[in-house]
């Protein structure tokens, strides 16, 4: 079974749950295929990169256009695992998820293959009130918990470099920029009134209906 490994953040973390599943088809999404010299020797690697993913702003634009090149390119692959370390924002393992049709489990502790047909997948995941395992199909986008990364020695192999176009994607296949906040104009300000009198204050006060 071929495992998609998505390096970046967590490699370690992320290459070891992938290696424990099956084949590993290394990837990474950045200018630079530098995080994929810390896949082992033999591994099979990918460097998506494209000018239309560089033109999008940092932060939640981003995530998402990412996540449709991970479904474009695991669905490339038939690839029925992902494995990943998810973003500050939660965003990334959840809209890959969405496009590819497949259950998310975040906070990933462990997985391994399983001697059933209906359930071969066992994944052992952090949830509020501890510790649990969950038994499931052998496909699903998988978010591992991040532990400290250890030096690893480089491999220097080639990466095969994709852009949209191996992907089968156009820019405008990426997600449109989510809304951005707009500031309204500040409101007119109005001059204080003084009253030299309490008369003078009452009448206004009639006078706008208050009184």
């Amino acid at each position: 079974m071929k495992v998609l490994a998505v390096l970046g953040s967590a490699s370690a973390r992320v290459l070891e749950l992938a290696a424990a599943l099956g084949e590993v088809v290394a990837v990474s999404v950045a200018p630079q295929a530098t995080a994929l010299q810390r896949a082992p020797a033999g591994v099979q690697r990918i460097h998506v990169w494209d000018d239309a993913l560089a033109e999008l702003a940092p932060g939640s634009d981003a995530e998402m256009a990412h996540a449709a090149v991970l479904a474009a390119l695991a669905r490339r692959l038939t690839t029925p695992l992902v494995v990943l370390c998810d973003t500050p924002r939660g965003l990334l393992g959840a809209a890959t998820a969405e496009q590819l049709g497949l259950p998310l489990l975040s906070q990933v502790l462990g997985a391994e293959p399983v001697d059933d047909a209906n359930l071969p997948l066992r994944v052992i995941r952090r949830c509020l009130h501890g510790v649990q395992q969950l038994r499931g199909p052998a496909g699903a986008v998988l978010a591992v918990v991040p532990g400290p990364e250890e030096p690893a020695e480089a491999v220097s192999e080639p990466a095969t470099r994709w852009g949209l176009g191996e992907l089968g994607l156009t820019p405008a296949d990426l997600p449109r920029p989510l809304l951005r906040p707009v500031l309204t104009a500040p409101h007119a300000s109005f001059p204080a009134k003084r009253f030299t009198t309490l008369e003078e204050l009452v009448e206004q006060l009639r006078q706008d209906g208050l009184g």
